[in-house]
């Protein structure tokens, strides 16, 4: 993933208005600061903690989402995530909702998935996370190809007919 200003991350996300986009919190650890191997960087806005953002790299450009935690997720015991396939305590994965891209969204529809909570997929799957549970899959690569797939599939659906806008 390239590194980009904090008005280019802003420009990427794909399923809310330019107007909203602007508005977006890019915190000061994720403007400039990716590595080249990362699959994914996801923060949460401590001003709004039911946002969450993901930015990742599809179809050879920088792709961002805006998420909505519904506070839903498993009550008791624990949870997967279905990108990175992080088992977790059941209060560190949640359903976030994304709004889809261009006139699905504008409909109101939405695609969602059960992801941790704090985004750290890309680290998780690499096995820098210390996990509290045992996890189903060992970290390495195979696991962040799993997780490459398996954001490139979520995207699909946020993004849908082709919507991706045109950054700049």
């Amino acid at each position: 993933m390239q590194a980009l200003t904090a008005d280019e991350v802003r420009a990427s996300f794909a399923n809310c208005s330019r107007t909203r986009a602007r508005r977006l919190a890019v915190p000061a650890g994720v403007e400039g600061a990716y590595r080249a191997d990362a699959v994914l960087i996801g923060w949460r806005d401590q001003r709004a903690p039911r946002e969450a953002y993901l930015l990742a790299e599809h179809e050879g450009r920088p792709v961002g989402v805006l998420l909505r935690a519904t506070g839903s997720g498993p009550r008791r015991g624990s949870g997967l995530c279905d990108l990175c396939h992080a088992a977790r305590p059941a209060g560190e994965v949640v359903l976030l909702v994304a709004r889809r891209a261009g006139p699905a969204g504008r409909r109101d529809d939405t695609v969602g998935l059960y992801a941790c909570a704090d985004l750290t997929c890309d680290l998780a799957a690499r096995g820098l996370t210390q996990p509290v549970l045992p996890q189903p899959e060992r970290p390495g690569p195979a696991r962040v190809e799993g997780l490459r797939r398996r954001l490139a599939a979520f995207l699909e659906r946020v993004l849908g007919d082709g919507a991706l806008r045109a950054t700049g």
